[in-house]
């Protein structure tokens, strides 16, 4: 059998450690961001890929036979909608007519959706526009109504007073990160993807142990400050869990979202894009490499 093919990008941290770490036998593949997993799975570059909550819901709205292999917990402290402390925004209903930059296509659209979605204000009531690195100097010149911050960039802008929360992200949507496959590979490979899903929790297991190291090679290969990619790595969990039915119910919330919205094309069962054995052998895979750290051998 190949060895498995594992996507990377920057924006998914248990992913981004577990390609600098020797923990499992993969080939990798690194590309810049998770909006693309979908067609790299499906047109077989990579076996397992990772996001946040948008892009499998989009793959699947799209036909694309994705299956979610694991999940993390919930992540409030990854990102939010930021405005500055003397924004004459202040609620959402206020974004009327703004621009928002954000990740298109990212878990920052799902968040968006939803922040606009329980405040009465359709998703084409707002102008989402494209974030960058001069995100936070456009939203301090007024030309955006709100910014959706993420990583050591919202740390940095939080810390520095230059940006408030509008509305805490808990408040909105769960955030997990999110692993998934195609369904030929989910069927097939069921052992494999379950050690890949304990790699990853060991991956999180060396962060934890080592948060200095792992924020200095953050932003040795992807710029910014070592201190708010500690700050922000100590902030998000490093757990990963089967997918269940807690995780599918949160997923499916997202998915009605993102349908009533026009965001997808179409209304999607996350149920079917679940595999009841895989789950099951996720579950043991995990079990097992817990055992293995509370025995010592992970360094």
């Amino acid at each position: 059998m190949s060895t498995i093919k594992i996507g990377v990008h920057p924006n998914n941290p248990a992913l981004f450690f577990l390609s600098h770490l020797d923990l499992i036998d993969a080939a990798w593949h690194r590309y810049a961001g998770g909006t693309t997993t979908g067609a790299l799975l499906v047109d077989g570059t990579i076996d397992v890929g990772g996001t946040g909550a948008t892009p499998p819901i989009s793959d699947q709205a799209s036909g694309k036979d994705i299956v979610y292999l694991a999940a993390s917990d919930p992540r409030p402290a990854h990102g939010t909608l930021l405005v500055t402390p003397d924004s004459d925004v202040r609620s959402v209903a206020d974004l009327r007519g703004r621009k928002v930059a954000l990740g298109i296509g990212s878990w920052q659209t799902l968040l968006l959706a939803t922040a606009l979605d329980r405040a009465g204000v359709g998703f084409d009531e707002v102008i989402a526009v494209p974030s960058g690195e001069d995100s936070l100097e456009r939203l301090r010149s007024g030309e955006l109504g709100a910014w959706i911050g993420q990583g050591p960039h919202h740390v940095e802008a939080t810390r520095s007073g230059a940006a408030v929360e509008l509305v805490p992200a808990s408040d909105l949507i769960a955030n997990p990160s999110v692993w998934f496959t195609r369904r030929d590979v989910a069927e097939t490979r069921a052992d494999e993807l379950a050690a890949v899903a304990g790699a990853l929790e060991d991956a999180g297991a060396w962060v934890q142990a080592n948060p200095r190291a792992a924020a200095e090679l953050y932003a040795r290969e992807e710029g910014g400050s070592a201190d708010a990619w500690e700050a922000f790595l100590s902030s998000i969990p490093w757990t990963v869990n089967p997918i269940g039915g807690a995780f599918v119910a949160e997923q499916q919330q997202g998915a009605d979202v993102l349908a009533r919205v026009g965001f997808v094309e179409r209304a999607v069962r996350i149920a079917d894009a679940t595999v009841p054995a895989l789950a099951a052998a996720v579950a043991q895979g995990l079990a097992q490499a817990r055992e293995r750290r509370a025995e010592g051998a992970l360094a």
